[in-house]
Parts: C-alpha cells; structure tokens; sequence
C-alpha cells in the first residue's frame, strides 16, 4: 500500500494509509476552535449587584486596551493586556485578532493530534481517545485558556526533549509570552516549569550551559519587547499579580456542598497521579531519568487544576477539572517506548477520559456535547461575519444612571464601588480606575495601600458608590484604607435608585486629608479570645497556621475564618475573612450593614451603633495558639 502516494500542502509525501488518519486528525483539531466566536454582555437590572461583577471586570480590560493604561501601575489583575483572548470580549478588539487566535489553538492541536496518533502501536484507539479528548474538553475556553497554554507549553517541551530544533524553542518561547500578558499567575507557574526544563536539558547534557543561557535570555526579551509593545511595567505588573495569588486562596474559597462532585473529581485526580506514579517507576526501570521531569510536571498541572476548582468550589469550576485535566494525558504518551507497554497506557488514559466524560454527563449530555463540538461551524462563521463592537456598550437601561446625576458627573473623573464598572463604561463616563479596580479582589495590605495611595495623589473627582460585598464579607473591610480615606474626604453630592439599590454619588473635598493611624497598644491574645473594642477605629490581627493549617491550604482548602462582631444587646454577627485581611486590618468602630449606614457614618457616624467586642470564628487545630493584635485610632 506504501507505493501509493498522495501529496498534502505543505507536507510530505504520505502514504495512502496515513491519508486517513491525518484526515482524522485534522477534522478532529479543526473543531478545536472556540466557540462563541465572542461573548457579549448578558446585563441585569435585577437581583444580586454580584450578577455584574464579572461582565464588568471583563470589559474593563478592554477599557484599559482602548485607553492605553499601564498594566502594574493603573491596574492590578490577575489577567493582563491580552486578558481578552480569554473573556472573549470584543469590545476594541477586530475580529481577525481573533480569528487569527483560534487558527494558532488550532494549528497547536494538529500537531498535538498527530504525534499522539502516529507514536502510537495502536492509531484507531489514539483516535478513539482524540474523540473522547475532543468532547469533554469545552468548547469554551474562557479562563481555562492559561491551562490549554499551558498544556501546549508542556507538549513542545516534549518534542524540544527529544529533538533541539529551533521552530520547538520557538514554539515554546511563543506560549509564554503569550500566556505572560493573558494571564499572568498562571504564567508565572508555566515560566517555574520552563525554567526547570532548561535546568533538566542541562543536566542531562543535552544542551550546554550557553545554549541554555541564550534560551533563557530569549524569552525574557520576547516578554520584555511585548510589555513595550503592550505598555506594561514588568516589575509592578509581576509583584501585583503575586499579591493577587497569595491572598485568593485564603479569601475566595466558597463553602457550598458539592460533595458528590468533589467525591468524582478526587478519584479521577486519584487515578491520574496513581497514573504518573506508575510511568514514574517504568521511567526509573529503564534508567529514563531525563524524563521523570515530564511526569512529575504533569502531575503539577493536574493537582494544580483540581486545587482552583476545590479552592473556588462551585459548579462551574469543579466541572472545568474534568474537562481541562485529562489533556496533559495525550502529552506523556510521546515518551513511552515499546507497542506493548504504550498499548497497555493508551487504555489507561481511555479510562481515565471515559470516567472524566461519564461525570461531566450530568451537567451536558453526550448528544449536546457532540453538538456543541462538531455542530457549531456554521455558527461560529456566522458570529464572525456579524460582530459588532458596538454592541458592547448597547445596555444603558441596564445600568441606569439619572440624567441629573450624568449632568452634574459631566467629562469629571469618576470611580465606582464595589464592582460594576458597567454603570461608568455603559453611560459613557470618565471613568479612571483605582489599581485594584473591583474591592473584592483589594484582599492583602499591600493591595489596599496601592488603592489608598492612587485616591491620596490623584483620585477621581466623584465616586459612585454602594455598600457590598460577596460571600458574606464585611464591606467595609474590603478597602478598609480607602473606605476610611472616602468618608474623610468626599461628600455625598447626591443620591438614586438604580437596580433595586438606593446608591451614593460622592464628590472629593477641595482640601485632601491624608488617613492617619495612631497606635494606641499591643497585645498578644489567644485566638478565640473576645476582644472588647475600646473605642478604636481598627484593628490589625496577625493570625499563623499550625503545621495542619499549612498542610490543609495547600493540599486542599484553606481553613476558614470568620470575623464576628457584638451589638450593644449582645448579639453576634459573623462575616468571612481571611488571614491576609485581618493583617490589613479591620474596622471596629461603628457597625455598619448598608448604604444608609455608611451615608450615616460619612455625617454623623455617631447615630451608628457601636462594636462592642470582636472575636474570631475558626478551627483552633489549623492555627497557632496566639495571635498578635495591634490597635489603632484613625485622625
């Protein structure tokens, strides 16, 4: 059958044979590609303000695409310049950007598809996988992006490992930069793993100490061109996305019972590693030892994948595990050697992606997901050919805002509290946002003081601000500096009603006071001690794991901490908090629980009621014995 030869574009010459795989592969690769082509904006006028917290942190990185802000001074995200190839916002964005995006994820896949089936004993069952590869992973990739980077970062390393060729290098040095200005904390994770795969090249002498300098050299000018190109101070940039990651886990976690989910996630994580473990000890057997950093990065990746979906704890994200993990899988098949053993790993990965695809029936049914794969290429055509930018800013009714308020805002700087920057972007105001632009994410010290010091130089003329926050958080504790810094130094102008919520306009005072704290003592205190108030405005609480603490928040959930506070009357409310928080401090002056409030605490804070005590609600077995409180009185 070899004497038969047909010729493909760009290829070599093939076998009639192979003909039908590669038309296999790339049916199977093409329809890759995301879909929707984009998202627009699904707003509300009704229900929880939560509902616009996500659209609006999405199309404020393309508001600060469109008005050239400096990523690491003017914002402080997790997702960087290029953060829209992931929310699919098009809002200043052409369509061939993204067009010529879903050609790159694509043209990665092909070439992941075809080694996987042409190194294979057996190609119908590496079909078989690709098949089952293709309908469980989403046809969505949204903020699962950093990972499918990620996973193609991986399978380039590979081939650079087996063969030094300059387009592997290449290849990889791409995937990073990229990823670099997506998202930035997951890329950092992608860099640590690159780096110890130079290190690996070395050690076993498979590049020099000077190729492996030059490597590294290159890519760090690749990013450093792209930040030039994408008006990015590195260094801010890096540091602030570092904030971002230490403080998530301890404050983002959800408490909601998925417990059936959880149980299938683990097992399938359970037999993923059992997996790796065994590829593992075949690689020591047969003296592999270049290769045992494959295995062991792969494994990274899955624990690393199911730590997001346990840490954030919802559906969406417990389902994206089973749907994003089972990728690196395709990828360790490159190393194995032997049709026998490779045979015997190829139904291993099968199970795993079989069990994977079963769980993720409940949420979309088999027939929906070879549908959502395979059926949507007219569709995805048709969104092109119709997108419309403009659509983006189309929902001001969905963000009403009174022609009074709008005449008085008029070209004025303005900022927005706690989250929904779309009432600024839809109404088509100055909007000049705080580094860290929505408070639920202001969540360490050293964030909340890049936010205090942006108002105490240059903040905004008026602020339009309601009191909230999520997961049961004490508003006023998010930005607890700024929140300080507004009722010192703005007025309420004016006040309305707008999606169910009676809201404040604020106008800065002409003569700026500076927050001052003075210290009023030190204690160290156990830490389910009640601690009467006293009179001071804050308190700063240094709170340290035990051993289990540090174990449990890094194999699985952060311990929990509740910060509760007595009425006059003796009565306890409970907030959630975290250890970064409270290390930034908390207010115990007035009690306060909405927008009244807090517009009655910026006049007359004295009508409020007092806190009385404050106590920690928390498992003593994951924390040291005694906490270091610092009080303070705020001028």
């Amino acid at each position: 059958m070899d004497k038969w030869k047909i010729t493909w574009p760009f290829a070599k010459w093939i076998s009639l044979a192979d003909s039908f795989y590669y038309i296999a592969i790339c049916y199977l690769a093409f329809h890759m590609f995301c879909f929707p082509f984009v998202v627009y904006p699904n707003l509300t006028n009704s229900g929880p303000t939560w509902l616009g917290l996500d659209i609006s942190w999405q199309i404020a990185i393309n508001y600060a695409w469109i008005n050239k802000l400096n990523w690491g001074h003017d914002l402080i995200f997790s997702y960087g310049p290029l953060g829209f190839l992931a929310t699919r916002v098009g809002w200043g964005v052409s369509k061939w950007v993204f067009f010529v995006f879903d050609i790159f994820i694509v043209f990665n896949f092909f070439y992941v598809f075809k080694d996987f089936v042409f190194k294979s004993s057996e190609r119908i069952l590496a079909l078989i996988i690709l098949v089952s590869v293709v309908l469980i992973t989403n046809p969505y990739y949204g903020s699962d992006l950093s990972w499918v980077f990620m996973f193609f970062t991986f399978f380039w390393m590979y081939k650079a490992h087996k063969e030094q060729r300059i387009r592997h290098f290449f290849m990889i040095t791409l995937l990073i930069g990229l990823s670099f200005y997506i998202k930035l904390n997951t890329a950092l994770v992608i860099i640590f793993f690159y780096l110890g795969f130079v290190v690996n090249l070395v050690i076993f002498k498979s590049v020099s100490y000077r190729k492996a300098s030059i490597l590294v050299l290159l890519t760090i000018i690749w990013i450093v061109l792209l930040a030039f190109f994408f008006n990015v101070s590195i260094q801010e940039y890096i540091s602030g996305s570092i904030e971002i990651i230490k403080g998530y886990n301890d404050i983002m976690y959800l408490q909601e019972n998925h417990l059936v989910i959880e149980a299938y996630l683990i097992w399938v994580l359970r037999f993923t590693i059992i997996f790796y473990i065994v590829f593992v000890w075949i690689l020591i057997q047969k003296k592999k030892y270049g290769e045992l950093y494959f295995a062991l990065i792969s494994m990274a990746f899955v624990f690393l994948l199911a730590k997001q979906s346990l840490v954030r704890n919802d559906v969406q994200h417990l389902y994206e595990f089973f749907s994003f993990a089972p990728l690196v899988l395709i990828s360790g098949n490159l190393l194995i050697r032997g049709a026998k053993l490779q045979k015997y790993f190829n139904y291993g990965i099968l199970i795993i992606l079989l069990l994977a695809l079963l769980i993720k029936t409940g949420t979309r049914p088999l027939e929906i997901a070879i549908e959502e794969r395979f059926g949507k290429r007219k569709d995805y055509l048709q969104l092109l050919k119709e997108y419309n930018p403009e659509e983006y800013q189309s929902h001001q009714d969905k963000r009403y805002i009174p022609l009074n308020i709008l005449d008085k805002i008029g070209h004025s700087s303005i900022d927005v509290f706690p989250w929904d920057i779309e009432y600024l972007i839809q109404n088509k105001l100055n909007f000049t946002p705080r580094p860290v632009f929505q408070t639920y994410t202001a969540y360490t010290a050293y964030l909340e003081d890049k936010n205090y010091e942006y108002y105490l130089k240059n903040g905004p003329e008026y602020v339009l601000y309601d009191y909230d926050a999520i997961d049961n958080r004490y508003p006023f504790n998010d930005e607890l500096k700024v929140n300080l810094f507004l009722a010192k130094n703005y007025t309420i102008t004016d006040t309305f009603s707008s999606n169910e919520r009676w809201r404040l306009l604020l106008k800065r005072d002409k003569i700026i006071r500076p927050i001052e704290y003075k210290p009023t003592k030190q204690i160290n205190v156990k830490i389910d001690q009640e601690i009467l108030t006293e009179g001071n405005t804050c308190i700063t609480i240094d709170l340290d794991y035990s051993f289990a603490g540090k174990y449990k928040a890094f194999s699985y959930k952060t311990p929990a901490v509740n910060i509760m506070f007595m009425k006059v009357n003796g009565q306890w409310i409970s907030f959630k908090t975290s250890r970064e928080l409270l290390k930034a401090g908390i207010m115990v002056d007035k009690l306060i629980l909405s927008n009244k409030d807090f517009a009655n605490y910026i006049t007359n804070k004295n009508t409020l009621e007092p806190i009385v005590k404050c106590k920690l609600e928390l498992d003593k077995s994951y924390f040291s014995p005694k906490m270091k409180l610092n009080f303070y009185k705020i001028e």
